[in-house]
């Protein structure tokens, strides 16, 4: 009911004519735009699978989630948790470091990549990856996690 008003000037500039149609422009897709729908419903199930638990039916929906969009780093993340969950810390560390790749200004999957190096005693390459997750943009908690392994 609340969104309902939201729509209503566009609807309504649309019924007076007083809006044309603007061509998108013509651009390649890029990894932080809108995922497709197919792979947007089955990433978003395999996360909730991950939070209830459920880690075979996360990983299943992640990887059909994949097929449909292979771009997107953020699939080879919420991966890298399932590994983390189940206890294999080098499939984590292989995932994070593909999201890396996928998408190179994904802070995200920098401070996972760290995150995941300081648990297994790397403290070289978790700094370097901090490092990185604060060139890509994200303030506060890579350089909180940057700072913890300088001490």
């Amino acid at each position: 009911m609340t969104e309902r008003w939201l729509w209503t000037p566009i609807v309504f500039a649309l019924a007076c004519g007083s809006v044309r149609h603007i061509p998108a422009p013509d651009v390649a897709r890029r990894p932080s735009d809108s995922p497709p729908p197919k792979a947007h419903a089955h990433y978003i199930r395999g996360r909730l699978a991950l939070l209830q638990g459920q880690l075979d039916e996360a990983a299943e929906s992640l990887a059909l989630a994949r097929v449909f969009d292979p771009s997107s780093a953020h699939i080879p993340i919420a991966q890298g948790e399932i590994h983390l969950v189940a206890g294999d810390i080098q499939a984590a560390r292989g995932a994070w470091a593909e999201a890396t790749q996928l998408d190179p200004d994904s802070s995200l999957a920098w401070i996972q990549l760290a995150r995941a190096d300081r648990l297994v005693g790397d403290l070289d390459e978790a700094k370097a990856h901090y490092a990185a997750a604060v060139r890509a943009g994200h303030g506060w908690q890579a350089r909180a996690g940057l700072f913890d392994v300088l001490e």
